[in-house]
């Protein structure tokens, strides 16, 4: 999304730790294959033995991942590890070809189909641990014969794997998403008003990320009449330069105080430490700034989470910034329609979705894009039947299964059970 406050470090519950939660990659792919921010699975730096010893966090250098080079032959196709997008196994039997249109199709059917079952995710959670790797290896430099029969074989079997996530374009209902732009710009800066004068903030502050959502709930805050102030965080070479130029462009266009705050050194120190994903340590740390630099100016922090998020896990608990979220009733296709009624800047409203980290690529919203998924959610939350949606829309049933997941766990890390203790 881009909206680095509200929506934020993407809510992540790895495939190891929940079964509803989908492990969050790097890729285009991301709001497919990533939800964002909560780390659930292996031991932490200070869980190791030196903590024992009175040793501190910063005590630890980097340690980098695996990458199984050693004593490789000098001819092999693969020479490393490369990621999530990298399939060894396959790259070597299409003879070192990773563009190959059999290897690209596994891909297809990985994340289009593997990765909507936990049980599929957990499989490529170990392949790609250093599994896939190893056994292309060894075939490579052991089983050279067999190369050529399980290519005959992967001709055979791969172009009858499912890839699709549509069975059928249907076209979007025009009414679905409509809403009174007028009544909710007026009940929306009314509640604002109220909530800030309730808090006696001296302004309203929003975390501007240069995204559809941040700019929306800035020119909501701008309509109540009261001073607000655009936090916005750079870093180069982790946030989007682009991005920070946008959010400049919003703030002078809507006429309001801009603050940008160069956190470049404190994002390379905080990605030393061999944590499992910096994007979600960046975007902790951008929104925890932009809570202290509100509280600095006496300010009330609004949140700029949508709905979608809790469909697609593009939000994370511990990362939302904002002690309330006016856009939280809205899904991300209404936002865009209400931005362009609102005549914001084009840099905003022609932009995809995405969470700013440099390296990070556009939310997918599991494969569907934004209005596609928006609609599913849609007849999710009026509680259809996951055939009556497939049906309406032409979703396949899987992916429509694994966004009702994700909307579970959504709500289970957004719930805070009561502890009964007598």
């Amino acid at each position: 999304m881009g909206e680095g406050v509200g929506r934020s470090g993407r809510s992540s519950a790895s495939s190891s730790g929940s079964e509803g939660g989908i492990r969050a990659t790097s890729t285009g792919a991301r709001g497919l294959i990533g939800t964002r921010g909560a780390y659930t699975g292996g031991a932490s730096a200070c869980d190791r033995e030196g903590c024992a010893e009175g040793r501190s966090f910063s005590d630890y250098e980097k340690i980098d991942p695996p990458v199984f080079r050693d004593d490789q032959p000098s001819d092999m196709p693969v020479k490393e590890s490369r990621g999530y997008k990298f399939c060894a196994v396959a790259t070597v039997i299409y003879e070192g070809n990773e563009d190959h249109p059999m290897v690209e199709r596994l891909r297809q059917f990985r994340d289009n189909r593997l990765m909507m079952y936990p049980r599929g995710r957990k499989f490529i959670d170990f392949y790609y641990n250093g599994f896939g790797f190893r056994l292309a290896l060894i075939m490579w430099r052991y089983f050279p014969q067999v190369l050529p029969i399980v290519r005959k074989l992967f001709d055979r079997i791969i172009p009858s794997l499912p890839t699709s996530l549509i069975t059928e374009n249907k076209e979007i209902p025009a009414d679905v998403f409509t809403m009174d732009f007028v009544k909710f710009c007026l009940v929306c800066t009314d509640f604002l008003h109220k909530k800030a004068k309730a808090r006696e903030a001296k302004c309203l502050c929003v975390g501007l990320s240069g995204g559809i959502d941040s700019a929306l709930v800035a020119k909501m805050c701008k309509l109540t009449g009261m001073e607000v102030v655009a936090i916005t965080i750079s870093g180069e070479g982790f946030i989007r330069e682009q991005d920070v130029c946008d959010a400049q462009t919003v703030a002078t266009h809507l006429g309001i105080r801009h603050i940008v705050l160069d956190m470049t050194d404190l994002f390379e120190k905080a990605v030393m430490y061999n944590l499992p994903n910096h994007a979600h340590i960046i975007m902790g740390l951008r929104n925890t700034v932009i809570k202290e630099v509100a509280e600095s100016l006496g300010g009330f922090l609004i949140g700029t989470s949508v709905k979608t998020e809790l469909y697609s896990g593009l939000f994370s608990p511990n990362s939302m910034a904002g002690a309330t979220q006016p856009l939280e009733s809205l899904f991300k296709t209404q936002v865009y329609a209400l931005a362009d009624y609102l005549n914001l800047p084009d840099c905003v409203l022609k932009k995809p979705s995405h969470s700013g980290i440099n390296g990070d690529g556009d939310d997918s919203f599991f494969g569907l894009g934004c209005a596609l998924f928006d609609w599913v959610a849609y007849l999710i939350e009026r509680e259809l039947s996951t055939k009556e949606i497939a049906s309406e829309t032409g979703v396949e049933k899987c992916v429509i299964d694994a966004i009702k997941r994700q909307k579970k766990l959504s709500d289970e890390l957004l719930s805070f059970p009561e502890l009964h203790f007598k």
